[in-house]
């Protein structure tokens, strides 16, 4: 595959992370950005842990996707999508693919997942059957998957020959009592277990607010909470 935006030599080890730069500055009318006021909350970036580090880079997404949000309540499924991606890829360059595929009916009559938006450095798989590699498994058990080596599975659906590790969460849809998956979110790494439950966790809470349920943030509230104020709401700070 043809790479188009992380040359090699470029880090992408969770190891290697620290907060986006461009999700830092949410929150100017406080005096302070969400970065910021996160630092002074773990009191150093640099000594913080790998996974409070990833911690921060999620939260701060989320300030930014609430503030993108509020601007433009109104937005479409694919809009929505896309704007997750295109948040998520840009914060966790150790993430080289992140896309979603949508339940459509297939020609078979039954159902199967088709490619949606999308970012990536490698062309995604078009379909994928029901209980198929690691999306279609995410499908058929309506769970999120946390692989941390994908040679390991014996149905894998291989897009490219580099993804070595893959997390994919379903997004549901419909009545409570009736709830079904309706799209999943796939991300695929270069690094062998790349994901941990912390991903796990901020994922879901991600697409259960802003595709699955759409939020609408009130303007007075837009750029109001810091960068960890999502994360305590959603119990993920010990």
């Amino acid at each position: 595959p043809v790479r188009t935006r992380y040359p090699r030599g470029t880090p992408h080890a969770p190891s290697e992370m620290a907060a986006p730069a461009f999700v830092l500055d949410v929150s100017a009318a406080s005096g302070a950005s969400c970065g910021q006021r996160a630092v002074t909350r773990l009191a150093d970036i640099e000594a913080a842990s790998d996974e409070h580090r990833k911690l921060l880079c999620y939260s701060a997404a989320v300030a930014s996707l609430r503030k993108f949000f509020g601007k433009y309540p109104a937005m479409g499924e694919v809009a929505r999508m896309a704007t997750v991606n295109s948040v998520l890829k840009s914060a966790f360059p150790h993430m080289w693919f992140v896309g979603f595929y949508t339940v459509e009916p297939s020609s078979s009559g039954g159902q199967e997942l088709v490619i949606g938006a999308y970012q990536g450095d490698v062309l995604a798989c078009g379909r994928i059957a029901h209980g198929r590699g690691v999306c279609g498994t995410a499908w058929a058990k309506g769970a999120t998957q946390n692989v941390p080596d994908v040679s390991a599975i014996d149905n894998y659906v291989a897009c490219d020959a580099e993804t070595q590790s893959e997390i994919v969460v379903p997004v549901f849809g419909g009545a409570e009592d009736s709830r079904r998956v309706t799209s999943v979110l796939d991300i695929d790494s270069e690094h062998k277990a790349a994901f941990s439950t912390v991903d796990e966790r901020c994922l879901e809470a991600i697409v259960a607010e802003f595709i699955a349920e759409p939020a609408t943030v009130p303007a007075a509230e837009l750029g109001t909470p810091g960068a960890l104020a999502w994360a305590e709401a959603q119990g993920l700070l010990a």
